[in-house]
């Protein structure tokens, strides 16, 4: 999603008074970070401030860790404070907020077996204030 504000605009419009919208998902810091195995170093890959899309040309199945050819994908990473920043600018409200240390990924075992302690993965709800 290059455009987080146009995203949260749509989901405001989906959502019932007092409906929400849960996100689990890989926290923005991890992206920087080079995944690898667990015995692999932990190296610096990204700027946190990345604002272009990240294209990938390597294939990984997160689920089962196996590497495999694929087409190229387009993601793009946002800074926590643009994906909160653009829920609050389409109306929504922050009910829950927690960072935790396991990657959502099948990919960053390196830093999750490291001694850092980064936050890996969040989880936000959002909620569509109720127009009474």
């Amino acid at each position: 999603m290059p455009d987080l504000d146009s995203f949260f605009a749509e989901i405001s419009k989906l959502l019932a008074p007092d409906g929400m919208i849960f996100i689990y998902e890989h926290h923005s810091i991890l992206i920087m970070r080079e995944p690898g195995q667990a015995n692999d170093p932990v190296s610096w890959e990204l700027s946190y401030f990345r604002d272009d899309a990240y294209i990938d040309e390597s294939g990984l199945d997160y689920y089962g860790g196996e590497s495999y050819e694929a087409s190229p994908n387009v993601s793009f990473s946002h800074k926590m404070s643009d994906i909160v920043m653009g829920a609050i600018n389409s109306s929504l409200t922050l009910d829950y907020f927690e960072e935790l240390p396991k990657h959502t990924l099948n990919a960053w075992w390196n830093v999750e077996h490291s001694e850092i302690g980064l936050q890996m993965s969040y989880v936000m709800v959002f909620r569509e204030p109720s127009h009474i």
